[in-house]
């Protein structure tokens, strides 16, 4: 697991829902890839719903790493 929640009941209906679909999940970081999160002690966890993008993870059998579109520390 990459990240930890205090609300797993909460996470795991919202994942349900709406995944795969427009959603990331802010977790407490468990990995050591701080230098790839700007040595942020969160990480978003997603799930895209682009078919294309979902055959090729499937395919290289690994998550990604991917930026968001908002600048960060601002979720607008």
């Amino acid at each position: 697991m990459y990240g930890d929640n205090q609300n797993t009941e909460i996470v795991d209906k919202l994942v349900e829902i709406f995944w795969p679909g427009p959603l990331n999940i802010i977790l407490k970081n468990k990995t050591s890839y701080n230098y790839m999160l700007n040595n942020s002690d969160s990480i978003a966890i997603g799930c895209v719903q682009n078919k294309t993008m979902r055959r090729f993870i499937s395919y290289i059998n690994s998550p990604i790493a991917i930026t968001s579109a908002n600048i960060s520390g601002n979720c607008q």
